[in-house]
């Protein structure tokens, strides 16, 4: 995921549920330019998967087009809020069947009908099948104020790089609370090695990839995730590393985390880290992680803002980061 100044790509990926989070944010603050750019993020990025498939009409397109119609219409109109309409879009385009719920709705129907096999809004008990109690309810009420809890703890509970020299393991990542519950058994993860950004270098503040140290393994005991099955050669550069200030990346499918590395040659030495809240915000989406697209600048003017928001491209996300 290395990447350097000239060859940065013009869009970078980004997990659609941050997109949504960042526009809720602006919108209880008051900052329209900030709601305009996460509104903009969801359009550009339905408007670029239909010009990638002209020939066909994807799912998104299909699901957004749909929800058009539905609008507004019904024995109780079916209103939601627009960011609330665009994530759904994009979950439904990867793969969920769901409900979505109208704002207006106080009883048992009143709700979208998202499936595979139809789009359709039931405003009548009447036109409640079977099938409706299996799916699952997106993006309700309750689970939208869970989900803002829950990129507001990231926020305000910092968690570290501790080292932990204990013979068997060499680092770990801790925090004052449980934020690493979810991480269930052991996670091969892929570790590497950063120039960290300097602060002190005015105008160059910008972080670089260094190298790559391989293969390792994250494993949940108590409230730290520890980085184990190290090799020899890696635990060797990870120590040199962490003497001269370079930071550590952690990648897996399920976690991600970066950071400068503590001294390793001291136990229970310790950096800030930032870490990637997805695996936490999976259940929100139903267990999908839909992605959306955003300029360069876009992307780290909302990483700046949020330590939650994290875009794919590593690159951005150190650039990002607080010192």
């Amino acid at each position: 995921m290395a990447s350097t100044r000239k060859n940065k790509p013009l869009q970078i990926r980004i997990p659609a549920v941050y997109v949504w989070a960042a526009g809720q944010m602006a919108k209880a603050k008051g900052i329209p330019d900030d709601l305009q750019l996460a509104r903009a993020i969801f359009q550009n990025s339905l408007t670029k998967i239909q010009k990638a498939r002209p020939w066909q009409i994807p799912p998104q397109v299909n699901f957004s087009r749909m929800l058009k119609k539905a609008l507004n219409q019904g024995v109780i109109p079916f209103v939601r809020n627009d960011l609330d309409l665009s994530l759904a879009i994009v979950v439904y385009g990867g793969g969920a069947e769901f409900l979505l719920r109208s704002e207006k709705s106080r009883v048992e129907f009143g709700f979208l009908r998202a499936s595979h096999k139809e789009i359709i809004y039931v405003d009548l008990a009447k036109k409640m099948i079977r099938a409706d109690s299996h799916f699952s309810e997106l993006l309700s009420e309750n689970d939208k104020a869970d989900l803002m809890l829950t990129l507001e703890g990231f926020a305000s509970e910092q968690s570290f790089y501790q080292s932990a020299i204990d013979g068997e393991h060499l680092l770990k990542i801790a925090s004052k609370k449980d934020v690493f519950s979810s991480v269930k058994g052991k996670l091969i993860c892929s570790i590497s090695l950063w120039n960290g950004p300097d602060s002190e270098q005015v105008g160059s503040s910008m972080g670089s990839f260094n190298r790559n140290l391989g293969k390792a393994e994250l494993q949940l005991h108590g409230r730290a995730l520890y980085l184990q099955k190290l090799s020899a050669q890696a635990k060797l550069e990870l120590t040199a590393a962490s003497l001269v200030g370079q930071w550590l990346l952690i990648e897996s499918e399920e976690f991600k985390s970066f950071g400068a590395l503590p001294d390793l040659t001291m136990d229970d030495d310790q950096r800030k880290v930032a870490v990637d809240p997805m695996p936490l915000l999976k259940k929100f989406t139903l267990g999908k992680t839909p992605y959306v697209y955003a300029d360069h600048e876009v992307t780290r003017h909302f990483s700046k803002m949020y330590p939650w928001f994290v875009p794919e491209e590593s690159k951005i996300w150190l650039e990002s980061i607080p010192l």
